[in-house]
């Protein structure tokens, strides 16, 4: 057998595509080639997973909407990623770190690390995996055998895989099928557009039979295409509940990426209930009790600059007014100064990350700005008149 200089072909791999790649042996890393400097390697979020997948050629979709592909050969398994098919923002990078711990000294250069790695779509990093799978594995493969899934669908998808659709029956004036679906978006939307994610989970456990029509003679297509179509319904129903048109936009977009590199029904349905949720939580964030557009607005720009220490200053220049009209109008709409209400975003987020993750109170307060945990802790404090630990053991 033919022996190849596997760090060779990594580091080619990594110079083609601009995206880390490592080499593991006996799920141990034996190489490492990035083109960006990275304090902490983003794989450390999924490894486990990643180094249980054995097919030759396969892709892990992770967090943030990421992906890595996988190749194996022999005892050798080479992963390139993160990468995904929109740019990094800084909230979202931010985030990131606080997922791996990244200490506050390498906060920047993670940052902008990871911000710098190549974006390339699914269907491109799998290529060139199948590339080099020719290669060593002497197999020919397609980015379709790769993104179709290979294993055995529970009894019930199996069932619907098999129905074909009749198009006579279709188009039978006796038989057509009834939409139905109109009044139930309509209603969805509704509370999208009003940020009501209480009233959405309630109405989601009751929730009538839907019946979208036939958008596809291949089920999963079906699927897939109704998913697409309830993303661009959510999308713009969060933009006009107060969402930031790019970073509605954006989100739609990596959730149907992600959609689409599903094979299984019951994924693709779950994920849609996800996203419904999602859009009407970020929407619920921003109006506050409010349906003010200045709230919202300064409510939009908090969100996407929680990590940092914000000043009246920042918001009056990003929403072109003065420092003097701003607080005044704010407070007017709001009863709220400007102040009070970064505050109290901060502390709401503070609240979460405190019920919802295990990070250290350090953690936390590097990823909300403050100067110190000790200014944390005493800010958690006043505002909710009890201390961050004490508020996560009670909850």
């Amino acid at each position: 057998m033919k022996e190849y200089n596997l760090e060779y072909l990594s580091r080619n791999l990594g110079h083609l595509t601009g995206i880390p790649v490592r080499l593991y042996k006996e799920n141990k890393e034996v190489y490492y080639y990035s083109m960006v400097g990275l304090p902490k390697d983003p794989i450390l979020l999924n490894l486990d997973d990643i180094l249980k997948i054995d097919d030759h050629v396969a892709f892990y979709s992770a967090p943030y909407f990421y992906y890595y592909g996988i190749l194996n050969y022999l005892d050798y398994k080479m992963v390139i990623g993160p990468t995904r098919i929109l740019p990094l923002d800084d909230k979202t990078a931010n985030e990131m770190a606080f997922e791996l711990d990244i200490e506050k000294d390498d906060l920047k250069d993670f940052i902008t690390g990871v911000k710098l790695i190549v974006n390339m779509p699914i269907e491109s990093l799998l290529e060139s995996l199948c590339s080099f799978n020719y290669v060593l594995n002497d197999e020919i493969l397609t980015v379709k055998d790769v993104m179709i899934s290979k294993s055995p669908k529970n009894q019930f998808e199996k069932a619907i895989k098999t129905e074909t659709y009749d198009h006579n029956i279709i188009n039978d004036d006796k038989t057509k099928i009834v939409h139905n679906s109109f009044l139930v978006e309509k209603e969805i939307m509704n509370m999208v557009e009003d940020g009501n994610y209480q009233k959405l989970e309630l109405w989601i456990k009751n929730a009538p039979a839907i019946r979208p029509g036939t958008l596809s003679f291949d089920y999963i297509r079906q699927q897939k295409n109704i998913f697409i179509v309830t993303a661009t319904l959510v999308s713009r129903s969060s933009i006009k509940g107060g969402m930031d048109v790019d970073d509605a936009l954006g989100l739609s977009d990596l959730y149907i990426q992600k959609a689409e590199m599903l094979n299984n029904y019951l994924d693709i349905y779950n994920l849609e209930y996800l996203m419904v949720l999602d859009f009407t939580k970020k929407v619920n964030e921003l109006k506050s009790g409010s349906s003010s557009k200045l709230v919202i607005s300064v409510s939009n720009y908090i969100i996407h600059h929680i990590s940092e220490v914000i000043k009246l200053d920042d918001i009056s220049s990003a929403l072109y007014m003065s420092k003097s009209s701003l607080s005044s109008k704010f407070k007017k709409e709001s009863g709220k100064t400007v102040d009070e209400f970064i505050l109290e975003k901060k502390i709401n987020e503070a609240k979460n990350l405190l019920y919802s993750t295990d990070k250290s109170l350090s953690q936390i307060s590097l990823y909300l700005g403050f100067s110190s945990q000790s200014h944390f802790s005493r800010t958690f404090k006043k505002q909710e008149g009890i201390s961050p630990l004490a508020y996560r053991n009670k909850n």
